[in-house]
């Protein structure tokens, strides 16, 4: 075996995992974003009706 053969499957098995913990990361972050805008609508959602029924 040469060093070619050591060093690039190694390389690309390096940028795959970090090319997965970049996406994996980048999902955590997206859905953390969704669930604050859900859980803010929500609170929202909740002090408009309240205001509508004590008007």
């Amino acid at each position: 075996m040469d060093l070619d053969t050591l060093v690039i499957p190694g390389i690309f098995k390096v940028a795959l995992m970090v090319l997965t913990a970049e996406i994996s990361m980048k999902t955590t972050l997206i859905c953390n974003e969704l669930m604050k805008v859900a859980t803010y609508n929500k609170l929202l959602l909740g002090r408009l009706s309240f205001y509508s029924y004590i008007m």
